[in-house]
């Protein structure tokens, strides 16, 4: 665990908690479970933790996401704690503000809008029917590994254009990004991301021949200039991991859900009309993000001066699960009528690729309880669960009846 850091005098010493976003307490029930035990009834709205730097914590669903929309007084150029971890590690659009973020965004959004996407469902839709078929007649697979991970990144593969021989490559750099072993740094992982882009961001930067997505992206220009291949990397690597991380691991966590309720699985089965409103209540239900903000000013927020230059984690977990604001929020209610979260984000850094993640994530569910109706966890599976900027999960080990008993 981190060491504790020392606590500044402007904190109060009745909000001060040990808590350490890496490695939270109850983690191993869930990683939700975890942050969840920051919220407690009559408690703080903002808790200091004395780990990893030392950095404040919103615990209320309603201030998470109004600090994730508050771009004037919280910055997005320090997102994770420590604040050494960001030290050459600057992604853009996602760690920029205004004016460079407008900017930025404005180069990568049109690739992404629910139009652009909806010009490429059909594809997606075949691919994702294509890796269900590859894997049907295992009757297990590491879920992970094989599909969370596979789905999101052979998308992106093949509407980036990039060649199929790379895939073992990118599949490697993205492994060690969702699921860290220890072998790279997150650091390291960035500058592998580097070396694979840039001959790729050289070849395409200014192209007018092309119409992939990093092409359409690189072809834009920002401040009234071309995008340099400095910023092409930083932007395309951002992409990908943006295209894998939270899609992978929410992926994840309804898919354990669906592998332990059958009635869940019967009824998105029969009903696939529910798949679109059964996906926005597992983003409730299922949060992963935890980003930072930093300070730009002074300010109070109940009764507690938050000081510039602090750092603000927020939680999804607690906007999702937030009693006040949705009921029985642990209950995976496919009728739920509009469920409240912040997974995608508020403001202007909410995540451009929000539909294209709804998309893979119900093209999973649906060609999965075609082929594969019924599947389960498999007995003594290790699951284990990471927390951090994003969570995610590992060991999922999944099983099902093949041969006669598998549709299609």
């Amino acid at each position: 665990m981190e060491s504790a850091n020392p606590v500044p005098a402007h904190v109060p010493a009745d909000v001060v908690v040990d808590f350490d976003v890496y490695d939270p307490p109850k983690l191993d029930q869930g990683l939700q479970q975890a942050w969840m035990t920051l919220q407690q009834p009559g408690g703080p709205s903002l808790v200091w933790s004395i780990r990893n730097g030392g950095h404040w914590i919103a615990t209320r669903g309603e201030d998470v996401a109004k600090f994730y929309a508050d771009f004037e007084r919280l910055s997005s150029r320090v997102l994770m704690v420590p604040r050494e971890k960001m030290i050459g590690n600057r992604p853009i659009p996602i760690s920029s503000d205004r004016p460079e973020h407008t900017a930025y965004r404005g180069a990568v959004n049109p690739s992404l809008t629910p139009r652009a996407i909806q010009e490429i469902e059909a594809g997606i839709r075949a691919l994702v029917v294509e890796l269900v078929d590859a894997i049907k007649d295992k009757g297990r697979c590491d879920f992970v590994s094989e599909f969370a991970l596979v789905v999101p990144l052979t998308v992106f593969m093949r509407y980036a254009d990039l060649p199929p021989s790379e895939l073992p490559r990118l599949r490697e750099l993205a492994e060690e990004k969702v699921r860290p072993t220890g072998k790279m740094t997150p650091q390291q992982i960035m500058i592998g991301f580097a070396d694979f882009l840039r001959p790729i961001v050289e070849e395409r930067i200014g192209a007018i021949d092309r119409n992939d997505m990093f092409s359409r992206v690189l072809s834009k220009e920002v401040f009234g200039r071309p995008v340099t291949v400095d910023e092409g990397i930083r932007l395309c690597s951002q992409i990908i991991v943006a295209a894998l991380d939270t899609t992978a691991g929410t992926m994840a966590h309804i898919f354990t859900h669906l592998a332990t309720h059958a009635t869940a699985r019967r009824d998105l089965r029969e009903h696939p009309e529910k798949i679109p409103g059964a996906i926005e209540e597992y983003l409730r239900r299922f949060p992963l993000v935890a980003m930072a903000r930093y300070a730009t000013q002074d300010f109070e927020h109940d009764g507690i001066t938050v000081k510039e230059g602090d750092l603000v984690v927020l939680p999804t977990m607690l906007h999702g699960l937030d009693p006040t604001i949705t009921a029985s929020p642990y209950e995976v209610d496919f009728e739920r009528k509009n469920p409240s979260h912040s997974s995608f984000g508020q403001g202007p850094h909410r995540c451009p690729g929000a539909t294209l993640a709804r998309l893979e994530l119900g093209a999973a569910v649906e060609a999965w309880l075609d082929r594969i109706p019924e599947f389960s966890i498999a007995e003594g599976s290790p699951i284990k669960y990471h927390s951090g900027l994003i969570g995610s999960m590992s060991g999922l080990h999944l099983v099902w009846p093949t041969g006669e008993n598998t549709q299609k």
